[in-house]
This record gives C-alpha cells, structure tokens and sequence, in this order.
C-alpha cells in the first residue's frame, strides 16, 4: 500500500483539497483509497497498491488532459489575462514537460511539520519546484484563492499592510486544483448579483473509498446549480443539504466540516473574496436526514425570496440548542411562509425534532394531554395571525406572574369567542387540565422552560387530526 502524506501548510481547507487531489489521482490506479487525518492537520492519502511508476502516471494522465484546458482556470485568483498561463501546456499545445518528472511519492513523503516563513518559503516545503503560475510574462506565483481561501488579504476590508504573495510550488497547486474540481461543491445563491458558493467537507474522521467516491460524484450532480436566493454565508448549507438531501443520508454516519466561502464577479473577468467561514455538518446533516418534513420545512423557507430571519434562528437553534431560538423559529416560520389569507405551520416531525433533539424536552411534557389541549387553543388564535398570545408565553419569566396571566386572558377570550350555537368552536382546555399545566410549571425553572417552550413550538404545529389546507399540501 502506498501512503501519501500531505505537506503541513497550515490551511485546512488547502490540506483538503491536496488529500482529495492525491484520492483522484488514486482512483484513476484501483477502487482502494482513503483519506486519514493525521497530525498537525496534515491528511494521509492510502492507495491499495504498490506500483509507483502507476501513481505517477495518474499524474501525468491529469496534466496532459485536464489541466491543459483553460476551462479548468475559470476560478478564484486567476485573472482572465493570465489563464493560459497557469494551464499545464502553453498556447501552442506544448506541454510543460518538467511536470512528467516528478515523484509523487517522494514529493508526498512523511517529512516532519517544518516551520514556514511565509515571505521566503513555499508553504508546501518544496523550494525546488517553481511557484505555481511563475511564466515570462508572469514573473510571481503562488497560493490561489481557488486552492486556498486564506490567500485571500486582508482579513479586514481596506486594511492592507503587505502586498507579499505566499508561495504554493506548481506541483501542489495543480494537485489542490484537481481537488477542487473533483471533490467541491461549487453552487450559486442570490436573486439579482450572484455569488459563487464553494463548500469542501474537510474529514474530521476516516473516508473510506465508497465515501469519497461519494461525494466525488455526488459533486457533478449538485455543482453550478442555483440554490437560493440571498442568505447568510453560514446557513448556505442548509440550502444545499435541503436541495440534495442524499448528501446527508449517504454521509450521516461520516463527521466533516464544511469550509463555505463566498466569491463574486470582481468586474475584470476574474473573482474576489468575499467571505468564508468553517463548521461542523453535523446539526445540518441530522436535522436533514431525521425526516422528509424536515428537508420540506428547508425548502419552504429558500427561494427567489427566501426567509432569511427564520433561516438565521434554525441555524442558531441547532448550533446551540437554545430553547429560546427553537421557539422563535417556530414564529418565524409561521410567519415568513404564510401567504395572502392562508396560515402555515411546522410539520409535526419537524416540530417534535425541535422539542426532543434540540431543546431536549421529555416526552411526557410533549404529549402532555393537557399541555396539547391548551397548544390547540393557541393554534386557533395563531390561525387568524394573532400573536399576541404565544409571544407573552414564550418571553415569560419564572419569578414573575405572565404565564398564568396569559393563559387566564386566552382562556376567556376563547369562551367569548366561542359559540355553539352558530358553530363558533374555540377549542378550550378543562379546569382540571390548566391546574395540571401550573402545577407541573411550578416545580422548577427548568420544568417550567419545558412547558413553555413545548407550548410555543406545538401552538405553530399542525395537528394530524386537523385537515391541512390545500395549498399547504401543494
């Protein structure tokens, strides 16, 4: 078995990129590859073979083909002007031949994590090899913002200090590019200005062969696709997950973290920067695979004109499983989705996964009789888009007397309100039932966070036993 070592540059997602490089390049030799993490995060590429002469002709078979193509260079840090310069031959067909000279293996060896001084040395250790995009007409080369979103200066917006560029040899680069292009998923958001969207899960773990050729072509049916209109950089994987939701069930039992960053037309042909930022896929990856309804509510809330607000407090809520946000989220969602005279509300699975999986409430307190009589009661006034009610509910405080001033206003609003006799039916709960919901508020703060916030999540619920309006269904 062949092991390769990635170089210890320092950028996770630049680590990344090189590991799902040198798996392609593997792939193209036997069906037996994997990516381990290794230290200082550093990733070991395993290839279930011996033949070194084969790997280094998986390499030259990329240079020759792919990399020859100035298609393969329409990509962050490459300026319209210089995209010949960068493809592996020139623009009369000939092929940089110093390229089929190198020894992968020796390249990718497992050397000790060496120091980088970043003005003078490449980040990948190998001073011999040229920068990558170094030509006559182009006397500098580098780290492209394609290969690593850190090249990206600066961090802050007009605050430059330096105008150095970090060094990443043509071996590397060309590497980190293939990764790019075989393993990111490239989308687009937004309604008038588009920006370009690339997400690449960074192993937290062991992928296995059948994982990484997972998502290596799980990435040419999802990538260049238009997810949604304007959202948050962060909550972008929400968007893609929602749209392509085999992507979760096919790596639920693998723990990555997604590298998003966001690039927009920089006028001259070229992109830049914008923002990126990295986490965990875990809380998306559940959330989206718990349920079908989970992956509906999703998509209800993207489009041309997405709900932004309700999009940002699920994303809170499932980072921190704050009770407080799952609840919002609850009256965002209502809200943000309804449209003319209809109401809409949380799917019953989405809702129940918001109780027990994030705000960790027991199932005696979610399928409380009493607790849900009084939710239905809620619901009512929510279905004429009143509120009022259930916000009171959901901002009261322990020490002071909201909540039972609150459902003491509902109660006799819905006994006014309700009328028989002309087939006005306000749903009310017994006496018995509303002592029952003070006396279990009233053992502790915690139980009475658990009854408010089920009420709050349930009063935006749809019921199974209640008939779904039609356009819901649709």
């Amino acid at each position: 078995m062949i092991r390769l070592y990635t170089p210890g540059t320092g950028f996770p997602d630049l680590e990344a990129k090189i590991a799902y490089g040198l798996a392609a390049i593997g792939l193209e030799v036997t069906d037996e590859v994997e990516i381990e993490k290794y230290d200082g995060g550093r990733f070991i590429v395993k290839i279930g073979t011996n033949n070194r002469k084969a790997i280094n002709k998986a390499f030259e078979m990329f240079v020759r083909r792919m990399l020859t193509s100035t298609h393969m260079f329409f990509i962050p840090g490459v300026q319209a002007k210089y995209r010949d310069v960068y493809t592996t031959a020139d623009r009369h067909g000939k092929l940089k031949e110093r390229l089929l000279n190198y020894d992968l293996l020796s390249l990718y060896d497992n050397r000790e994590n060496i120091p980088v001084n970043f003005r003078s040395d490449k980040l990948c250790h190998h001073e011999e090899i040229p920068p990558l995009g170094k030509s006559d007409a182009r006397k500098t080369g580098g780290l492209l913002l394609a290969a690593s979103t850190h090249a990206g200066k600066p961090y802050k917006k007009d605050s430059v200090v330096t105008n150095f560029n970090t060094t990443l040899c043509e071996v590397c680069g060309y590497i980190a590019i293939i990764g790019l292009a075989k393993f990111a998923f490239q989308n687009i958001i937004g309604e008038k200005a588009y920006r370009n969207i690339v997400t690449i899960a960074i192993p937290s773990e062991r992928l296995d062969s059948s994982a990484i050729k997972f998502i290596m072509s799980a990435q040419r049916i999802v990538s260049k696709k238009w997810l949604t209109g304007d959202i948050s950089l962060r909550t972008t994987p929400f968007a893609l997950m929602a749209k392509f939701p085999s992507i979760c069930y096919s790596l639920k039992d693998i723990n990555t973290t997604l590298h998003v960053s966001a690039f927009s037309p920089d006028g001259r042909g070229g992109f830049r920067l914008d923002e990126f930022t990295s986490q965990s896929d875990i809380p998306y990856k559940k959330f989206v695979s718990a349920h079908p309804e989970n992956v509906a509510t999703v998509d209800k809330l993207l489009g041309r004109q997405p709900a932004v607000s309700a999009i940002d407090a699920l994303y809170e809520c499932l980072q921190s499983n704050d009770w407080g946000y799952a609840s919002l989220f609850a009256r965002l969602y209502s809200k943000e989705t309804s449209k003319g005279n209809y109401v809409n509300l949380l799917y019953p699975k989405t809702a129940n996964y918001l109780l027990k999986e994030v705000c960790m409430i027991p199932e005696e307190i979610i399928k409380d009789e009493a607790i849900n009589a009084l939710a239905s009661t809620l619901r009512h006034f929510v279905l004429e888009r009143n509120y009022g009610y259930v916000d009171s509910i959901r901002n009261a405080r322990y020490e002071s007397k909201d909540f039972e001033e609150t459902i003491a206003k509902l109660l006799r609003e819905a006994q006014i309100r309700s009328d028989p006799e002309h087939k006005k039916y306000v749903p009310i709960p017994s006496d018995e039932q509303i002592r029952h919901i003070f006396s279990i508020a009233s053992e502790s703060e915690e139980k009475f966070n658990q009854v408010k916030t089920a009420l709050s999540i349930l009063a935006f619920t749809w019921h199974r036993s209640e008939k779904v309006n039609k356009e819901e269904v649709s």
